[in-house]
């Protein structure tokens, strides 16, 4: 009796098992289906989601961009010299002074860093306080100033694309004094998770959980935020890949699934915000970061899901003998033709100071064929 109770029993597991078997979805080669989020359904990690705050549903915000884009970037940097330590009042007059004077210089868009060492310049569930933002890491200023600054801009006129630096981390002294509910305090010094190198930390690329915690970040901004872009620089593979144990084929669709990913995450929440990027400037026969970043710009700026816009930071001299500028944006243009891709270019205004070479430089984007604006590198360096 008991012999037929145990073989009811095992029967009744298999016909469960391939009840269940058969609802997984299944590739044609009988594989199962990678799970993919369509754009509008991308979620929030329920692990690292802290307010509950955010619903995944899209904002009602129209962001303002321009045909032609006429930009600057407003860095950590700046943020150090003309914003740190001040309180609402006093920041509220600074960043007014700051964007009246980008407004006269007749420039449009405003390409303004929020999170430059795994911190944030906003109140964030995801990122500690930066620095630059009280002169204390952590320290809450008592107030929002990204949302004061986008107001500014905004009742100017100007468009702001929110600037990510996505890997880079703090020192290991800030990292530890971290509160123990914060992940990377967590992480700290776990090689899993992050590495060092010159006296700052850096995410691994690698890591499931270092990608979703950068993602629960932008989606953030894009949800929380009536930002106009949103935009991440050059950081990519700082350490080696071999560091981590990755090859570069790995390094490669590590970095574009983080690329994609922010891609889906920042439509997700307002299909018009603006997502970019931007490289290394130089050029060969493919962008020089693709080799040495692990960039894959030939794909992210020729198929879709993965770019609105590219802002290579061309910062060389028209007669350059190794990467002369026209040269180099000829061949940015070549490329963002097989695509849809938008192409700005980035432009050092710290490198020609008594030179003809900036007015060259914007002569030669106003004749271009392809090339949609510039941004200047950075406010600070301006005359």
């Amino acid at each position: 009796m008991k012999r037929r109770k145990i073989w009811a029993a095992f029967l009744l597991l298999l016909c469960c098992l391939a009840l269940l078997t058969g609802c997984i979805p299944q590739k044609e080669d009988g594989k199962q289906a990678e799970e993919f989020y369509p754009v509008a359904e991308f979620p929030l990690s329920p692990v690292y989601q802290k307010s509950g705050e955010e619903t995944g549903e899209k904002t009602a915000y129209q962001p303002v961009n321009y045909e032609e884009m006429k930009g600057v970037w407003v860095s950590y940097l700046e943020y150090n010299t003309l914003f740190k330590g001040k309180g609402k009042e006093d920041f509220q007059k600074a960043a007014a002074a700051l964007l009246d004077d980008i407004k006269g210089r007749g420039l449009n868009t405003v390409i303004f860093q929020v999170r430059s060492h795994g911190d944030a310049y906003y109140p964030s569930d995801y990122y500690p306080w930066s620095k630059y933002v009280t002169g204390t890491y952590g320290k809450d200023p008592g107030y929002d100033p990204l949302a004061l600054f986008l107001d500014l801009a905004h009742e100017r006129e100007l468009s702001v694309h929110a600037w990510i630096n996505p890997y880079r981390l703090a020192g290991g002294e800030q990292l530890a004094s971290l509160s123990q509910d914060s992940l990377l305090r967590q992480w700290y010094e776990n090689e899993e998770y992050m590495r060092e190198k010159e006296g700052y930390w850096y995410l691994n690329p690698g890591s499931t959980e270092a990608q979703q915690l950068i993602l629960n970040g932008v989606a953030e901004l894009a949800e929380r935020y009536p930002i106009d872009g949103l935009q991440i620089d050059d950081y990519f593979y700082v350490i080696s890949p071999e560091t981590y144990g990755h090859t570069q084929d790995q390094a490669r669709e590590n970095t574009t699934a983080l690329v994609q990913g922010i891609y889906q995450a920042v439509k997700s929440r307002n299909e018009s915000v603006l997502f970019g990027v931007s490289p290394a400037g130089n050029y060969l026969d493919i962008p020089r970061s693709d080799t040495t970043q692990y960039t894959d710009l030939v794909t992210w700026c020729t198929k879709p899901g993965y770019l609105d816009y590219v802002m290579p930071q061309i910062y060389w001299a028209l007669d350059d003998p190794e990467a002369p500028f026209e040269t180099v944006l000829q061949k940015w243009e070549e490329l963002v033709k097989q695509g849809s891709t938008r192409l700005y270019v980035g432009l050092a205004s710290y490198k020609f100071e008594g030179t003809q070479t900036m007015e060259q430089q914007l002569s030669c984007l106003e004749n271009a064929s392809t090339a949609q604006g510039y941004a200047l590198f950075r406010y600070g360096n301006l005359k």
